[in-house]
C-alpha cells in the first residue's frame, strides 16, 4: 500500500481532491488515477507491505487496518500529521547527507518503526466531508474516458462518440473532466495529442524523421495551426523538438 501527500504549501490536486499540507491521498490496489498541480510543487511518499499494515489496528475503533477498495482522502489531526511529516523530512535527510548514519541497525530501524506508527495513525483518519460513492462514480468515469482515448489513439471521434462510447451524458464528462483535470474534455484531448507529438519529436532521428509526418499521424491535420498550437503550449516550434533530440 502506499500514501501520497504534498510536502510543501502547494496543493497536490488528486482525483479532483485538493491535498493541503497534512493532508494524505491513501491509495487503493490497482487504482487508476488523475493527479495534477497547478504549479510547482513536492510531495512524498510511503508504502507498506500489505501484510504488514494487516497487522495494525486502527488506533480509534481496534480494528486491523486494510488498504481501501478505493482510494480515500485522509485529513488527520494536525498534531498527527506533523508528526509524520516530520519523521518523513527526517528520513529524507537522512538519505541525502549520506553520511552513513542512514545504515546504521539502530538508527534504521528506530527511525522505521516510528514512521509506521506515525503512519497508521494517520491512517486511522477520514476525511467525513468526502461523498465516497460520488467520487467512485466520477473516477470510473475518468477510468472509461482514459481508455476510450487509448482505443481512438488512431482516430479522432467526436466528444458526442466518446461519451456514447463510455455511457455518459456530455455535460457528465464535462463536469468529471473540470473536476479531475481542470480542463474541458475537449482540450484534454488535444494536450494529450500534443504530448504524443512532443514524446514523439524527441525519440525521433532528427536526419530522417519529419515534423508533417509525425503530426498528421496523431490527427493534426493544419500544419499551420498545429505549429501555433504547440509553440503556444511548449514555448517552442515542433522543429525545435525534434533538432534538439540528436542532443538529449
Amino acid at each position: 500500500m502506499f500514501v501520497a501527500f504534498p510536502i510543501d504549501k502547494s496543493p497536490l490536486i488528486w482525483n479532483g481532491t485538493e491535498l493541503h499540507l497534512g493532508d494524505f491521498a491513501f491509495h487503493a490496489r490497482d487504482e487508476r488515477m488523475h493527479q495534477r498541480i497547478d504549479g510547482r510543487t513536492s510531495w512524498g511518499l510511503m508504502s507498506l507491505p500489505a501484510t504488514q499494515l494487516s497487522s495494525y489496528r486502527n488506533s480509534l475503533n481496534g480494528r486491523k487496518l486494510a488498504i481501501p477498495s478505493f482510494g480515500r482522502t485522509l485529513r488527520p489531526q494536525r498534531v498527527v500529521s506533523a508528526r509524520l511529516l516530520r519523521l518523513h523530512a527526517e528520513a529524507c535527510r537522512l538519505v541525502e547527507t549520506n553520511d552513513g548514519s542512514a545504515g546504521h541497525p539502530s538508527i534504521r530501524d528506530g527511525l522505521r518503526q516510528e514512521l509506521c506508527h506515525a503512519l497508521v495513525d494517520c491512517l486511522s483518519a477520514d476525511d467525513n466531508k468526502q461523498n465516497p460513492r460520488k467520487a467512485e462514480r466520477h473516477a470510473d468515469i475518468m477510468a472509461r474516458f482514459e481508455a476510450a482515448l487509448a482505443v481512438h489513439a488512431d482516430c479522432q471521434p467526436s466528444l458526442a462518440e466518446f461519451c456514447a462510447a463510455i455511457g455518459v451524458a456530455e455535460r457528465t464528462l464535462r463536469a468529471c473532466c473540470a473536476e479531475f483535470l481542470g480542463l474541458s474534455p475537449t482540450k484534454y484531448i488535444l494536450l494529450r495529442r500534443l504530448n504524443m507529438v512532443r514524446s514523439a519529436l524527441r525519440r525521433a532521428d532528427p536526419a530522417t524523421a519529419r515534423v508533417a509526418e509525425i503530426a498528421r499521424s496523431f490527427q493534426f491535420s493544419e500544419l499551420g495551426r498545429f505549429a501555433v498550437t504547440y509553440r503556444r503550449t511548449f514555448g517552442e516550434m515542433p522543429s525545435i523538438t525534434l533538432r534538439r533530440a540528436s542532443v538529449e
